[in-house]
């Protein structure tokens, strides 16, 4: 599983691309740097391929946080800046 999140620093919505090999469940988690859920969780059925998505975070303050994206084949996680 490859992803990317876009613009990085944002400010109301963050866009995510995540490309699967094979079909799986995908979970989006965005965390503050305690690691604790800031945002419900969005969750997808992704077949294979690349998935698109765009988030609103303009509920969030500006502040570091991590993006958590979970798939039945790994977690991978990233680095968004809010400004």
């Amino acid at each position: 599983m490859q992803f990317r999140l876009y613009p990085n620093p944002a400010t109301d919505r963050l866009n995510l691309d995540c490309y699967l090999l094979q079909s799986s469940e995908v979970r989006i988690d965005i965390m503050n740097v305690c690691g604790h859920l800031v945002k419900e969780p969005v969750k997808l059925n992704g077949t294979r391929g690349i998935i698109k998505n765009s988030v609103d975070i303009s509920a969030l303050p500006a502040g570091t946080y991590f993006v958590r994206i979970l798939t039945k084949y790994g977690v991978q996680i990233r680095k968004l800046v809010i400004k």
